[in-house]
């Protein structure tokens, strides 16, 4: 069997050089399958010659039956998900030497299922990874500028920190400010009206939020 996925292999190299329509399904170069069932078949058989007669395990025969399926199998999703992650960094052009970057890949596929669940384990983390506020920067206040202000309200507060977005919003206690710019480092909000006595200072955007001590006099 392994003689004649080679000499498949071979063929299918051979014909690649042009990637010709006749060779290809989906855009898929059916060499793909082959060097795939090849690498698959390579590492079983060296499974096989490693144990003699007196411990092999017969148990194991449909396993050995079926590599050459699960090898073409593991080989065209891995090559699907290489191509995939091309186009997604906006390069319409497959690598110099296609389609042989795509037979080595679906051998090494085949030959090592380690390579494979890898490749699958990275895709579902980047498809299932955190959102977006967790991975923006959390704000941070620094400095209140002043730090106190009249009840009655109306002054001009300068809230310095760093994490500052568009997203931003300003809370004194429980009421919000009105914001007369914002940068990703400053913050100038019109005080608003309170009652005497300490308040905190909560400023939150996409990122998180953060408060500091604010005193109305």
């Amino acid at each position: 069997m392994t003689l004649f996925l080679w000499l498949l292999a071979y063929v299918y190299a051979r014909q690649g050089a042009t990637a010709s329509a006749a060779f290809t399904v989906g855009g898929i170069h059916t060499g793909v399958l082959w060097y795939g069932a090849l690498g698959a078949v390579t590492i079983s058989l060296a499974g096989v010659v490693e144990h003699d007669g007196d411990d092999w395990e017969s148990r194991f025969f449909l396993w050995h039956l079926s590599r050459p399926l699960v090898g073409a199998s593991f080989a065209l999703v891995s090559v699907l998900i290489f191509k995939a992650g091309i186009a997604s960094v906006g390069s319409g052009v497959a690598p110099s030497g296609t389609p042989y970057i795509y037979f080595l890949i679906a051998f090494l596929v085949g030959f090592r299922e380690s390579t494979f669940r890898s490749l699958v384990k990275k895709l579902v983390d980047v498809v299932m990874g955190p959102g977006e506020s967790d991975t923006l920067k959390a704000p941070t206040i620094s400095k209140l500028d002043p730090p106190s202000g009249k009840a009655a309200g109306g002054d001009s507060i300068h809230v310095q920190g760093d994490g500052f977005d568009g997203s931003a919003k300003v809370m004194f206690g429980k009421t919000e400010a009105k914001i007369e710019q914002v940068s990703g480092t400053l913050i100038t909000v019109t005080l608003p009206q309170g009652a005497a006595g300490d308040v905190p200072v909560t400023v939150s955007t996409r990122g998180g939020s953060c408060s500091r001590t604010f005193t109305y006099t």
